[in-house]
């Protein structure tokens, strides 16, 4: 466990490392994998992931150390009006868990489930170089021609390399199918209107701005009036 004393938001944080067993193949400083976590999880997210554990065994001296720091319940990973949570893993996280843990600072590489995805996309977006690798995970999305080809979050395939942000639009008719006052999962309702060829999207090339919070609706409206958003 490493505990970030942290300036960029303002906050005492921790991060869970998990550093394989060394072997006597072991001759140079591993490399170091941060993965980010999804929207309501923390550094213990992954804790008990016994997949985790077996694949890095796997790996035997390659396996990279991995770092999985406490992101908050909806920071996104990116500079905010909570706090400055992309530079907190580029400039806080990465250093002082590299130092800690004797990893390697020029093989670091970023991955991220869900929100964690994006904040792994959108940093290695930002600070091109920075990290040898990147990786987004819990995609959803079969996406080829500006045409969705199957949305599914249960039953993904390797063609799912877009991954579903939540902001969507309906019509009323595509609950019609279903009883009144009763809740609905949208995953279900998208993956019933992909298959009849009734959802369309729409590929985001530029920054993504969650508004699921009051600090997203702020930077919304900073957005909508014409005003500097956080980068």
């Amino acid at each position: 466990m490493v505990t970030i004393h942290s300036h960029a938001v303002g906050a005492t944080l921790h991060t869970t490392v998990v550093v394989p067993k060394a072997t006597q193949a072991d001759n140079r400083k591993r490399p170091l994998l941060i993965f980010l976590h999804g929207r309501g999880g923390d550094h213990n997210s992954f804790r008990g992931d016994d997949a985790m554990f077996v694949a890095l065994s796997r790996l035997g001296p390659r396996a990279p150390i991995v770092a999985f720091p406490d992101g908050g319940d909806h920071s996104y990973w990116h500079n905010r009006a909570d706090g400055d949570w992309g530079d907190y893993v580029v400039n806080e996280v990465v250093p002082q868990v590299a130092r800690s843990v004797d990893a390697n600072p020029r093989r670091v590489a970023i991955g991220g489930i869900s929100m964690g995805g994006f904040g792994a996309y959108d940093l290695a977006l930002l600070h091109p170089g920075r990290f040898c690798a990147v990786g987004g995970h819990s995609a959803a999305l079969w996406f080829e021609g500006g045409e969705i080809k199957r949305y599914d979050k249960k039953n993904k395939v390797p063609q799912m390399k877009y991954i579903d942000y939540g902001l969507g639009l309906f019509r009323a008719e595509a609950f019609a199918g279903y009883p009144r006052n009763t809740v609905v999962d949208l995953a279900t309702v998208q993956t019933e209107l992909c298959q009849t060829g009734q959802l369309a999207g729409f590929e985001i090339k530029e920054r993504f701005y969650e508004i699921g919070s009051h600090a997203g609706l702020e930077e919304l409206n900073q957005l909508l009036q014409g005003g500097t958003l956080p980068r």
